[in-house]
């Protein structure tokens, strides 16, 4: 079945303007490009970086001894379940875990990020991937061809929109992530797959984008100006939405051991959660007003919360880990 994102409603105009840095917010004008891989193209990071942002732009091959300096990291990993998986020291990751703790921002992209295949592998390389949520990732051998790509209507990705012609003989690796995590980005070919995620923990700001080199050119500028600016917010000016009041949203919190679904509704609405194969696991009825809803324990998998109140509707992915 076949899962579309976007509520259903009018689709609000988006407007990009001039990109400045927020000094005045207490931002330091930094930002720190780390190049773990000759493997990943980052060449058209540097391209736009300058277009959106107007601070510095530090890139090099290793982490330097201060990461207080930077308002954001953006780290390429090697990454293609090879031994090791990245170059970066334990130490460092551990660094990178303070810089996050500490308010520090992460956008870290990649093919494959686990070294260890399965949860609970506790692989001492997979110690910041499993920091951010991150406890199983694979990719099987059946071969897919992706047509579409689009964000989360309850996330920074909302609006992100974007199709072509589907190559019936396309060669595209199907990709699967697990854990505390929550879908900001899906890929869509034979099902909906997961491109990008931010962690459940929503103290943590950190970005983790499987890129698949292919389909990357459809989408990339955008996505990376919503993530420095709408989520990590360091420009004064982003990406504008008409104002307008939100008549209905869901989104799902996890605390790393219960989930709980938060609804804002102007009216009696109907909330459901769907398997990823699209049956009806939970139903509630629910009153006016913004619902926070304790929900069942449900099996590890990839899950939809619904809302609809009958003029309209939201959509909400969420995974639930392994136990």
């Amino acid at each position: 079945m076949e899962f579309c994102m976007k509520r259903i409603f009018p689709v609000l105009l988006t407007l990009f303007v001039s990109l400045t840095v927020a000094r005045s917010q207490g931002f330091k004008g930094k930002i720190l490009i780390v190049r773990d891989s000759v493997w990943r193209n980052e060449d058209r990071v540097e391209a736009l970086l300058p277009h959106i942002y107007a601070g510095t732009i530090d890139s090099m091959s290793s982490f330097p001894a201060h990461l207080s300096q930077y308002d954001a990291i953006l780290f390429f990993v090697d990454g293609r379940n090879e031994v090791p998986t990245d170059s970066i020291s334990i130490e460092d990751k551990f660094r990178l875990i303070d810089y996050l703790k500490n308010g520090g921002k992460l956008y870290a992209q990649g093919g494959f990020f686990l070294s260890g295949f399965e949860y609970p592998d506790t692989l001492v390389s997979d110690t910041l991937w499993r920091f951010l949520g991150l406890q199983f990732e694979a990719q099987d051998a059946v071969a897919v061809s992706y047509y579409a790509v689009h964000g989360v209507d309850s996330e920074f990705t909302k609006g992100i929109d974007t199709s072509w012609q589907q190559d019936p003989f396309g060669l595209d690796g199907d990709y699967f992530p697990n854990g505390n995590i929550s879908p900001v980005l899906f890929a869509t070919a034979d099902e909906n797959y997961i491109f990008a995620w931010i962690p459940s923990d929503r103290s943590l700001r950190a970005v983790v984008h499987h890129a698949d080199e292919q389909i990357i050119d459809s989408y990339y500028d955008l996505f990376l100006t919503r993530v420095l600016c709408d989520y990590f917010g360091l420009c004064t000016d982003a990406v504008h939405s008409i104002p307008s009041l939100p008549q209905l949203t869901v989104r799902v919190v996890n605390d790393g051991f219960s989930n709980e679904a938060d609804v804002t509704s102007q009216g009696p609405s109907i909330l459901e959660i769907w398997n990823e194969v699209g049956s009806v696991v939970y139903r509630r009825s629910l009153v006016t007003g913004e619902t926070k809803i304790p929900l069942p324990i449900f099996s590890s998998g990839l899950f939809f919360a619904r809302v609809n109140s009958g003029r309209e509707s939201a959509l909400c992915p969420f995974i639930v880990g392994p136990k």
